[in-house]
Parts: structure tokens; sequence; C-alpha cells
């Protein structure tokens, strides 16, 4: 069974905030702010990195949480 804290903590932690600030807002603005915290902030995570190599390379990502 797959489980949710499996996966990278700080990446579910920028997932958990977008969402919730993307809430109340109108869908275009929160779409907009969401591409604005993946591009500046998931991609300088080491996990996101080690995502993107893992799936080209057809393996199971090995999580470092950083």
């Amino acid at each position: 069974m797959h489980r949710i804290t499996d996966e990278s903590r700080p990446v579910l932690q920028l997932l958990k905030r977008v969402i919730f600030q993307g809430t109340w807002m109108p869908f275009a603005k929160a779409l907009k702010r969401a591409q604005v915290t993946y591009l500046n902030q998931l991609f300088e995570l080491e996990d996101s990195q080690e995502g993107l190599r893992a799936l080209l390379e057809k393996r199971k990502p090995v999580w470092k949480n950083r």
C-alpha cells in the first residue's frame, strides 16, 4: 500500500501551502501563484530533483527531505 507519508516532506509542505493559499482565490490568480511557488521554490529542493531523476531512470526515488 502506498501512503502519502512515503513522499518527500518538503514537497508535500509546498503542495499544502499552494492548496490552502489558493482555496479562496479566483482560479486564475491561484494558478498563477501556484506557478510562481513551483518555479521559485519547488525546483530548488533536492527532493524535487531526485524525483525527476528517478522518473527518468524508472526507479523509486530516495527522499532526503531537503
